[in-house]
Formats: structure tokens, C-alpha cells, sequence
């Protein structure tokens, strides 16, 4: 077993645990509180580029939005790899935790919780500004709907003062 599992490769293998090495099993339970420890600090960004964009989404500044958008998408192509590297771990969580001494166990237990408050924090955030974009653009629309009909009724009405129209009105009330 190397001291820093790569992408692929089991942790523990079937039998594996009783022979390793205390200073092997030091060394991956490091990577690990390492790993998520990185991976923290990446969804911290994320809930702080989450609370620009809320603001940038009340303030309808969409250029400001796409930049925030550009910085969560960098982001989270950094989430993905630490995703990448904490599979091996993954796939064998169970083993992993039992196998990590108190401290360890306790450093992951913590940082998993506040992966999970950030987590929900930023779905929240992100579904309400989701539903702002949306109340959004439904008011727009309704918006371009009256233009739209505006613009119809002028033409309407505006296309017989044109040149060669007569002077008289193109609709009459004949009922009175």
C-alpha cells in the first residue's frame, strides 16, 4: 500500500488491515483528513461566491453574476479533483473511519459536518436565487408582452396616416 492512495487503488484490501503498518496507516489517514481538509476550504469559497451571487442576483447585475459564475465554475473543477483523489477512500468509508486512530477520526467526523452545513447552505441559496432568476424572467416576459401588443396596436392604427391614407378614421363605431 503506498502512503498516498491514488485514483483507483483500493485503500484496504480483503485481509489487508490487520498487516499494515501503524506509520502506512498514519500516512493514509493524514491524506485523508489532508484531503477533506482541502475540500472544505473549497465549499467555504463556494458559499462565499454563493452569497455574491444572491447579491448580484437582487441587484440585477448580470455581468457581475457571469463573473461570480466563471469563479464557482473554476471552483468546482477543483472540487471535482479532490473528489477524484477521495474515491479510493470512498469506496471502503466504513474501513477507512474504523481504521483511523481518535484524532483522525474525529478531525474527519467534524470536517464532514461542515461539509454538509455548507452543502445545504449553498443549495438553498442557490435554489432561492434560482427562483428569483426565474420570477425574473417571467416578469420580463409578461414585460415584452404588452410592448409587444402596444407595438401592434400602433401599427394598427398608425398605418393609415401614412402617405396616400385618407384622413378619416380606419375603424368606426357604427352602433353608436
Amino acid at each position: 500500500m503506498t502512503a498516498h492512495p491514488q485514483l483507483g487503488e483500493n485503500v484496504v484490501g480483503a485481509g489487508q488491515a490487520a498487516a499494515e503498518l501503524p506509520h502506512e496507516r498514519l500516512a493514509w489517514g493524514t491524506r485523508v483528513v489532508e484531503l477533506l481538509g482541502t475540500q472544505r476550504d473549497l465549499y467555504v469559497q463556494l458559499d462565499r461566491l454563493s452569497q455574491a451571487q444572491a447579491g448580484l442576483v437582487s441587484a440585477e447585475d448580470a455581468d457581475g453574476l457571469l463573473g461570480v459564475l466563471g469563479e464557482r465554475e473554476q471552483v468546482m473543477e477543483r472540487v471535482l479533483e479532490v473528489n477524484a483523489a477521495l474515491e479510493p477512500f470512498r469506496r471502503r468509508w466504513g474501513d477507512v473511519v474504523e481504521q483511523l486512530d481518535e484524532p483522525a477520526r474525529a478531525s474527519v467526523n467534524a470536517i464532514v459536518a461542515e461539509l454538509e452545513t455548507l452543502t445545504k447552505s449553498i443549495a438553498e441559496r442557490d435554489e432561492a436565487d434560482r427562483r428569483a432568476m426565474e420570477a425574473r424572467r417571467a416578469e420580463i416576459a409578461g414585460e415584452l408582452g404588452v410592448v409587444n401588443r402596444k407595438q401592434a396596436a400602433m401599427r394598427a392604427y398608425g398605418s393609415a396616416s401614412g402617405p396616400g391614407a385618407s384622413a378619416g378614421p380606419r375603424y368606426e363605431d357604427r352602433q353608436g
